[in-house]
Protein backbone atom coordinates (compact mmCIF):
# COMPACT_ATOMS: atom_id res chain seq x y z
CA UNK A 1 0.00 0.00 0.00
CA UNK A 2 1.23 3.49 -0.81
CA UNK A 3 2.11 5.98 1.89
CA UNK A 4 1.54 9.52 0.81
CA UNK A 5 3.42 11.33 -0.85
CA UNK A 6 4.50 8.43 -0.62
CA UNK A 7 8.10 8.47 0.58
CA UNK A 8 10.98 6.05 0.62
CA UNK A 9 11.35 5.13 4.28
CA UNK A 10 15.10 5.59 4.78
CA UNK A 11 15.66 8.80 2.81
CA UNK A 12 12.29 10.52 2.63
CA UNK A 13 12.52 10.75 -1.17
CA UNK A 14 9.30 10.59 -3.14
CA UNK A 15 8.52 7.28 -4.81
CA UNK A 16 5.35 8.55 -6.48
CA UNK A 17 5.92 11.61 -8.61
CA UNK A 18 3.22 13.74 -10.19
CA UNK A 19 4.36 12.36 -13.53
CA UNK A 20 4.04 8.75 -12.31
CA UNK A 21 0.64 9.40 -10.77
CA UNK A 22 -0.64 10.91 -14.00
CA UNK A 23 0.66 7.98 -16.06
CA UNK A 24 -0.86 5.35 -13.73
CA UNK A 25 -4.17 7.00 -12.80
CA UNK A 26 -6.32 5.07 -15.31
CA UNK A 27 -4.77 1.75 -14.31
CA UNK A 28 -5.68 2.20 -10.65
CA UNK A 29 -9.12 3.56 -11.47
CA UNK A 30 -9.73 0.35 -13.42
CA UNK A 31 -8.43 -1.81 -10.56
CA UNK A 32 -10.79 -0.08 -8.14
CA UNK A 33 -13.65 -0.66 -10.56
CA UNK A 34 -12.82 -4.37 -10.96
CA UNK A 35 -11.64 -5.19 -7.42
CA UNK A 36 -12.74 -2.43 -5.00
CA UNK A 37 -10.73 -3.38 -1.92
CA UNK A 38 -9.12 -1.12 0.69
CA UNK A 39 -5.62 -1.39 -0.72
CA UNK A 40 -6.70 -0.39 -4.24
CA UNK A 41 -8.82 2.47 -2.89
CA UNK A 42 -5.96 3.83 -0.76
CA UNK A 43 -3.54 3.67 -3.66
CA UNK A 44 -5.97 5.52 -5.93
CA UNK A 45 -6.57 8.09 -3.21
CA UNK A 46 -2.80 8.70 -3.03
CA UNK A 47 -2.74 9.24 -6.79
CA UNK A 48 -5.63 11.73 -6.58
CA UNK A 49 -3.90 13.53 -3.71
CA UNK A 50 -0.71 13.86 -5.73
CA UNK A 51 -2.58 15.21 -8.77
CA UNK A 52 -5.16 17.48 -7.14
CA UNK A 53 -3.04 20.63 -7.33
CA UNK A 54 -2.47 20.22 -11.07
CA UNK A 55 -5.64 18.60 -12.46
CA UNK A 56 -9.20 19.93 -12.46
CA UNK A 57 -11.91 18.17 -10.50
CA UNK A 58 -9.77 16.40 -7.89
CA UNK A 59 -9.85 18.95 -5.03
CA UNK A 60 -10.83 17.12 -1.87
CA UNK A 61 -11.60 13.84 -3.66
CA UNK A 62 -8.63 11.99 -2.11
CA UNK A 63 -9.58 13.11 1.40
CA UNK A 64 -13.20 12.09 0.82
CA UNK A 65 -12.04 8.62 -0.24
CA UNK A 66 -9.76 8.26 2.80
CA UNK A 67 -12.54 9.29 5.17
CA UNK A 68 -14.76 6.62 3.57
CA UNK A 69 -12.05 3.97 3.99
CA UNK A 70 -11.19 4.92 7.59
CA UNK A 71 -14.85 4.78 8.65
CA UNK A 72 -15.15 1.22 7.37
CA UNK A 73 -11.92 -0.19 8.76
CA UNK A 74 -12.98 0.90 12.25
CA UNK A 75 -15.63 -1.81 12.34
CA UNK A 76 -14.18 -4.27 9.83
CA UNK A 77 -12.94 -7.55 11.32
CA UNK A 78 -9.40 -8.85 10.86
CA UNK A 79 -7.79 -5.54 9.88
CA UNK A 80 -4.15 -5.63 11.04
CA UNK A 81 -2.71 -2.76 13.10
CA UNK A 82 -0.28 -2.01 10.26
CA UNK A 83 -3.10 -1.74 7.71
CA UNK A 84 -5.20 0.37 10.06
CA UNK A 85 -2.17 2.58 10.74
CA UNK A 86 -1.51 3.19 7.05
CA UNK A 87 -5.10 4.17 6.30
CA UNK A 88 -5.35 6.53 9.27
CA UNK A 89 -1.92 7.96 8.54
CA UNK A 90 -2.79 8.78 4.94
CA UNK A 91 -5.95 10.55 6.06
CA UNK A 92 -3.87 12.57 8.51
CA UNK A 93 -1.39 13.57 5.82
CA UNK A 94 -4.23 14.58 3.50
CA UNK A 95 -5.72 16.73 6.26
CA UNK A 96 -2.37 18.48 6.67
CA UNK A 97 -2.59 19.73 3.10
CA UNK A 98 -5.86 21.53 3.89
CA UNK A 99 -4.52 23.11 7.10
CA UNK A 100 -6.69 21.00 9.41
CA UNK A 101 -3.83 20.44 11.83
CA UNK A 102 -5.70 19.34 14.96
CA UNK A 103 -7.43 16.56 13.01
CA UNK A 104 -4.23 15.71 11.18
CA UNK A 105 -2.27 15.38 14.43
CA UNK A 106 -4.96 13.13 15.89
CA UNK A 107 -4.65 10.72 12.97
CA UNK A 108 -0.86 10.80 12.74
CA UNK A 109 -0.34 10.21 16.48
CA UNK A 110 -2.81 7.34 16.38
CA UNK A 111 -1.13 5.81 13.34
CA UNK A 112 2.19 5.90 15.19
CA UNK A 113 0.66 4.24 18.24
CA UNK A 114 -0.64 1.42 16.04
CA UNK A 115 2.60 0.79 14.15
CA UNK A 116 6.00 2.24 15.09
CA UNK A 117 7.99 0.40 12.43
CA UNK A 118 7.62 3.05 9.70
CA UNK A 119 10.28 5.77 9.74
CA UNK A 120 7.99 7.97 7.65
CA UNK A 121 5.08 7.70 10.11
CA UNK A 122 7.52 8.36 12.98
CA UNK A 123 8.80 11.45 11.18
CA UNK A 124 5.29 12.82 10.73
CA UNK A 125 4.51 12.02 14.39
CA UNK A 126 7.63 13.95 15.43
CA UNK A 127 6.66 16.95 13.30
CA UNK A 128 3.24 17.11 14.95
CA UNK A 129 4.86 16.98 18.40
CA UNK A 130 7.12 19.86 17.33
CA UNK A 131 4.14 21.82 15.98
CA UNK A 132 2.39 21.33 19.33
CA UNK A 133 5.43 22.63 21.22
CA UNK A 134 6.46 19.28 22.72
CA UNK A 135 10.07 19.67 21.62
CA UNK A 136 11.57 17.39 24.27
CA UNK A 137 9.76 14.33 22.94
CA UNK A 138 9.49 15.60 19.36
CA UNK A 139 13.20 16.05 18.71
CA UNK A 140 13.94 12.68 20.29
CA UNK A 141 11.66 10.93 17.79
CA UNK A 142 12.71 13.22 14.94
CA UNK A 143 16.44 12.56 15.31
CA UNK A 144 15.85 8.82 15.21
CA UNK A 145 13.44 8.87 12.27
CA UNK A 146 15.11 11.37 9.94
CA UNK A 147 17.03 9.18 7.52
CA UNK A 148 19.34 11.96 6.35
CA UNK A 149 20.83 12.26 9.85
CA UNK A 150 22.52 8.86 9.74
CA UNK A 151 23.14 9.40 6.04
CA UNK A 152 25.16 12.53 6.82
CA UNK A 153 27.54 10.55 9.06
CA UNK A 154 27.89 7.82 6.46
CA UNK A 155 28.55 10.33 3.68
CA UNK A 156 31.69 11.65 5.38
CA UNK A 157 32.88 8.26 6.57
CA UNK A 158 32.47 8.53 10.35
CA UNK A 159 33.22 5.30 12.16
CA UNK A 160 30.89 3.64 14.64
CA UNK A 161 33.25 4.68 17.44
CA UNK A 162 32.16 8.29 16.90
CA UNK A 163 28.89 8.50 18.84
CA UNK A 164 25.79 10.52 18.00
CA UNK A 165 25.55 13.29 20.59
CA UNK A 166 22.34 13.06 22.62
CA UNK A 167 23.22 15.85 25.05
CA UNK A 168 23.92 13.52 27.98
CA UNK A 169 27.72 13.50 27.69
CA UNK A 170 30.28 16.28 27.34
CA UNK A 171 32.04 15.56 24.03
CA UNK A 172 35.80 15.74 23.82
CA UNK A 173 35.32 16.98 20.26
CA UNK A 174 31.94 17.33 18.53
CA UNK A 175 31.71 17.26 14.75
CA UNK A 176 28.57 19.06 13.54
CA UNK A 177 27.47 18.22 9.99
CA UNK A 178 25.31 20.68 8.11
CA UNK A 179 22.50 18.80 6.35
CA UNK A 180 19.06 19.52 4.97
CA UNK A 181 17.84 22.02 2.41
CA UNK A 182 19.33 25.45 1.84
CA UNK A 183 17.09 27.04 4.48
CA UNK A 184 18.01 24.40 7.06
CA UNK A 185 21.72 24.95 6.45
CA UNK A 186 21.24 28.61 7.30
CA UNK A 187 18.56 28.49 9.98
CA UNK A 188 19.99 25.85 12.29
CA UNK A 189 23.45 27.39 12.51
CA UNK A 190 21.84 29.61 15.17
CA UNK A 191 22.42 26.71 17.60
CA UNK A 192 26.20 26.55 17.13
CA UNK A 193 27.14 29.41 19.52
CA UNK A 194 25.40 27.50 22.32
CA UNK A 195 28.04 24.78 21.97
CA UNK A 196 30.74 27.37 22.57
CA UNK A 197 28.87 28.70 25.62
CA UNK A 198 28.81 25.16 27.03
CA UNK A 199 32.57 24.84 26.63
CA UNK A 200 32.27 22.16 23.93
CA UNK A 201 35.07 21.92 21.39
CA UNK A 202 33.41 21.61 17.98
CA UNK A 203 34.07 21.58 14.26
CA UNK A 204 31.62 22.23 11.45
CA UNK A 205 31.44 20.19 8.25
CA UNK A 206 29.67 22.28 5.62
CA UNK A 207 29.11 22.33 1.89
CA UNK A 208 31.19 24.72 -0.20
CA UNK A 209 28.10 26.56 -1.50
CA UNK A 210 27.48 28.29 1.83
CA UNK A 211 31.06 28.35 3.13
CA UNK A 212 31.66 32.09 2.41
CA UNK A 213 28.74 32.99 4.69
CA UNK A 214 30.11 30.94 7.57
CA UNK A 215 33.63 32.30 7.07
CA UNK A 216 32.33 35.85 7.55
CA UNK A 217 30.67 34.96 10.88
CA UNK A 218 32.95 35.42 13.87
CA UNK A 219 30.99 32.77 15.80
CA UNK A 220 31.80 30.10 13.20
CA UNK A 221 34.89 31.20 11.25
CA UNK A 222 37.20 29.34 8.92
CA UNK A 223 39.17 27.70 11.73
CA UNK A 224 36.17 25.58 12.72
CA UNK A 225 35.06 24.74 9.20
CA UNK A 226 35.69 21.58 7.20
CA UNK A 227 34.79 21.97 3.55
CA UNK A 228 33.84 19.25 1.09
CA UNK A 229 37.35 18.95 -0.34
CA UNK A 230 39.30 19.50 2.85
CA UNK A 231 41.53 16.60 3.87
CA UNK A 232 41.53 17.47 7.55
CA UNK A 233 42.67 14.72 9.89
CA UNK A 234 41.63 14.75 13.54
CA UNK A 235 44.10 13.53 16.11
CA UNK A 236 42.36 12.27 18.11
CA UNK A 237 39.23 11.87 15.92
CA UNK A 238 35.94 13.46 17.07
CA UNK A 239 34.35 11.66 19.99
CA UNK A 240 30.78 12.63 18.99
CA UNK A 241 28.86 13.91 16.01
CA UNK A 242 25.53 15.56 15.27
CA UNK A 243 23.88 17.53 12.50
CA UNK A 244 23.01 21.18 12.95
CA UNK A 245 19.38 20.16 12.29
CA UNK A 246 19.53 17.73 15.25
CA UNK A 247 21.07 20.02 17.89
CA UNK A 248 17.83 21.48 19.30
CA UNK A 249 16.97 18.26 21.16
CA UNK A 250 20.35 17.65 22.85
CA UNK A 251 20.62 21.35 23.70
CA UNK A 252 17.18 21.33 25.34
CA UNK A 253 15.83 24.16 23.20
CA UNK A 254 12.10 24.88 23.46
CA UNK A 255 9.86 27.17 21.41
CA UNK A 256 10.34 29.79 24.15
CA UNK A 257 14.15 29.61 23.99
CA UNK A 258 14.90 29.60 20.25
CA UNK A 259 18.16 31.58 20.07
CA UNK A 260 18.85 34.46 17.71
CA UNK A 261 22.05 34.80 15.70
CA UNK A 262 24.83 36.56 17.66
CA UNK A 263 25.51 38.68 14.57
CA UNK A 264 23.65 38.75 11.25
CA UNK A 265 24.77 36.95 8.12
CA UNK A 266 26.39 39.37 5.68
CA UNK A 267 26.70 39.77 1.93
CA UNK A 268 30.06 39.87 0.18
CA UNK A 269 31.38 43.21 -1.09
CA UNK A 270 29.36 44.01 -4.19
CA UNK A 271 28.61 46.68 -6.81
CA UNK A 272 24.82 46.25 -6.83
CA UNK A 273 22.95 49.52 -7.37
CA UNK A 274 19.28 50.25 -8.03
CA UNK A 275 18.04 53.70 -8.99
CA UNK A 276 14.99 54.71 -6.97
CA UNK A 277 14.04 58.31 -7.83
CA UNK A 278 10.55 58.16 -6.26
CA UNK A 279 11.82 56.77 -2.94
CA UNK A 280 9.28 53.97 -2.65
CA UNK A 281 10.34 50.98 -0.59
CA UNK A 282 12.08 48.24 -2.52
CA UNK A 283 11.12 44.64 -1.75
CA UNK A 284 12.59 41.42 -3.14
CA UNK A 285 10.20 38.58 -3.91
CA UNK A 286 10.70 34.78 -4.14
CA UNK A 287 7.45 32.93 -4.83
CA UNK A 288 8.45 29.39 -5.81
CA UNK A 289 10.01 26.88 -3.40
CA UNK A 290 12.21 23.97 -4.43
CA UNK A 291 10.09 21.43 -2.49
CA UNK A 292 12.63 18.64 -2.55
CA UNK A 293 11.41 15.06 -2.16
CA UNK A 294 7.83 15.91 -3.15
CA UNK A 295 7.94 14.35 -6.60
CA UNK A 296 6.78 17.57 -8.25
CA UNK A 297 3.88 18.10 -5.83
CA UNK A 298 3.66 21.79 -4.87
CA UNK A 299 2.61 22.53 -1.28
CA UNK A 300 4.51 25.72 -0.34
CA UNK A 301 4.79 27.66 -3.60
CA UNK A 302 2.64 30.29 -5.27
CA UNK A 303 1.85 30.14 -8.94
CA UNK A 304 3.26 32.89 -11.12
CA UNK A 305 -0.29 34.19 -11.49
CA UNK A 306 -0.66 34.47 -7.72
CA UNK A 307 2.72 36.17 -7.50
CA UNK A 308 1.70 38.74 -10.11
CA UNK A 309 -1.63 39.37 -8.35
CA UNK A 310 0.36 40.41 -5.28
CA UNK A 311 2.69 42.58 -7.36
CA UNK A 312 0.05 44.37 -9.44
CA UNK A 313 -2.15 45.00 -6.40
CA UNK A 314 0.69 46.83 -4.61
CA UNK A 315 2.91 48.22 -7.37
CA UNK A 316 1.82 51.78 -6.53
CA UNK A 317 3.17 51.29 -3.00
CA UNK A 318 6.41 49.32 -3.55
CA UNK A 319 9.05 48.49 -6.10
CA UNK A 320 9.30 44.71 -6.50
CA UNK A 321 12.61 43.01 -7.34
CA UNK A 322 12.65 39.44 -8.64
CA UNK A 323 14.44 37.00 -6.32
CA UNK A 324 13.28 33.89 -8.20
CA UNK A 325 16.36 32.14 -9.49
CA UNK A 326 16.49 31.43 -13.25
CA UNK A 327 13.04 32.91 -13.87
CA UNK A 328 12.31 36.29 -15.44
CA UNK A 329 9.21 38.03 -14.09
CA UNK A 330 6.86 40.28 -16.12
CA UNK A 331 6.66 44.05 -15.71
CA UNK A 332 6.44 45.82 -13.26
CA UNK A 333 8.82 43.45 -11.45
CA UNK A 334 12.46 44.54 -11.70
CA UNK A 335 14.69 41.72 -12.93
CA UNK A 336 18.37 41.77 -12.01
CA UNK A 337 20.96 39.11 -12.89
CA UNK A 338 22.09 36.76 -10.13
CA UNK A 339 23.43 33.21 -10.04
CA UNK A 340 24.76 32.19 -6.63
CA UNK A 341 23.68 32.44 -3.00
CA UNK A 342 26.31 35.16 -2.61
CA UNK A 343 24.58 37.13 -5.38
CA UNK A 344 21.24 36.55 -3.65
CA UNK A 345 22.65 37.94 -0.41
CA UNK A 346 24.01 40.96 -2.26
CA UNK A 347 20.54 41.77 -3.60
CA UNK A 348 18.89 41.23 -0.21
CA UNK A 349 21.42 43.54 1.46
CA UNK A 350 20.13 46.46 -0.64
CA UNK A 351 16.43 45.75 -0.07
CA UNK A 352 14.09 47.36 2.45
CA UNK A 353 12.36 44.01 2.96
CA UNK A 354 11.85 40.56 1.47
CA UNK A 355 8.65 38.63 0.68
CA UNK A 356 9.00 34.92 0.15
CA UNK A 357 7.39 31.53 0.54
CA UNK A 358 8.94 28.87 2.80
CA UNK A 359 12.24 28.54 0.95
CA UNK A 360 15.98 29.19 1.23
CA UNK A 361 15.68 32.98 0.60
CA UNK A 362 13.34 33.22 3.62
CA UNK A 363 15.96 31.92 6.04
CA UNK A 364 18.79 33.87 4.41
CA UNK A 365 16.78 37.09 4.68
CA UNK A 366 16.03 36.42 8.35
CA UNK A 367 19.65 35.55 9.06
CA UNK A 368 20.65 38.88 7.48
CA UNK A 369 18.23 40.72 9.78
CA UNK A 370 15.91 41.96 7.03
CA UNK A 371 12.18 42.55 7.61
CA UNK A 372 10.76 39.40 6.04
CA UNK A 373 7.18 38.51 5.15
CA UNK A 374 6.43 34.86 4.50
CA UNK A 375 3.33 33.77 2.56
CA UNK A 376 2.21 30.42 3.99
CA UNK A 377 -0.09 27.96 2.32
CA UNK A 378 -2.77 26.03 4.19
CA UNK A 379 -0.23 23.17 4.31
CA UNK A 380 2.33 25.24 6.22
CA UNK A 381 5.26 23.52 7.92
CA UNK A 382 5.32 22.88 11.68
CA UNK A 383 8.03 25.55 12.13
CA UNK A 384 5.56 28.37 11.62
CA UNK A 385 3.65 27.54 14.76
CA UNK A 386 6.61 29.18 16.53
CA UNK A 387 8.59 32.42 16.46
CA UNK A 388 11.96 32.59 14.66
CA UNK A 389 12.93 36.14 15.42
CA UNK A 390 11.49 39.66 15.51
CA UNK A 391 11.96 40.33 11.79
CA UNK A 392 9.56 37.62 10.59
CA UNK A 393 5.97 38.49 9.76
CA UNK A 394 3.88 35.41 8.99
CA UNK A 395 0.89 35.51 6.66
CA UNK A 396 -1.05 32.35 7.47
CA UNK A 397 -3.64 31.15 5.00
CA UNK A 398 -5.41 28.96 7.55
CA UNK A 399 -7.63 25.96 6.79
CA UNK A 400 -9.18 25.74 3.34
CA UNK A 401 -11.24 23.44 1.14
CA UNK A 402 -8.49 23.83 -1.49
CA UNK A 403 -5.25 21.87 -1.16
CA UNK A 404 -2.25 24.06 -0.17
CA UNK A 405 -4.37 27.19 -0.68
CA UNK A 406 -2.46 30.52 -0.51
CA UNK A 407 -5.14 33.01 -1.57
CA UNK A 408 -6.14 34.22 1.91
CA UNK A 409 -2.50 34.68 2.90
CA UNK A 410 -1.87 36.76 -0.23
CA UNK A 411 -4.93 38.91 0.52
CA UNK A 412 -3.70 39.58 4.07
CA UNK A 413 -0.29 40.68 2.81
CA UNK A 414 -1.85 42.93 0.15
CA UNK A 415 -4.02 44.60 2.80
CA UNK A 416 -1.03 45.20 5.09
CA UNK A 417 1.03 46.71 2.28
CA UNK A 418 -1.84 48.95 1.14
CA UNK A 419 -2.53 50.13 4.70
CA UNK A 420 1.17 50.81 5.32
CA UNK A 421 1.32 48.25 8.11
CA UNK A 422 4.14 46.29 6.44
CA UNK A 423 6.97 46.61 5.62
Amino acid sequence: MFLIVPKEEATGEAVMSVEWARANRKKWEKLVELRPNAMHLVNLACIYHTLQASEIGLDGKALEMMEYICERIETAPDVSPAMRSQCIFNRGMFLRGFGRFAESARDIHRAFSLDQTSAYVAMAHAEELLREGNWDEGWGVHNGARGTVEGAAQAIGLSRECKFWDGKEHPEHLLVINEGGAGDRINYTRYLPMLTELGIKWSFFCFDEFAPFYERLSWIGRERMILENDKKEFSPPPSHWSTAFSLAGPLGITPATIPTYPTPYTAPPNQFRLDNPDGKRVVAFAWNANELFQGGLKCRSLTEGQAMRLVTSTADKLHWVNLQHHHRMPWPVINVPFETWQDTAAIISHMDAVVTVDSGPLWLSLAMGKPTGVVLSAAEDWKFAHEWGPNLRKYHNGPSDIYADCERAIDLLILDIRKGVWP
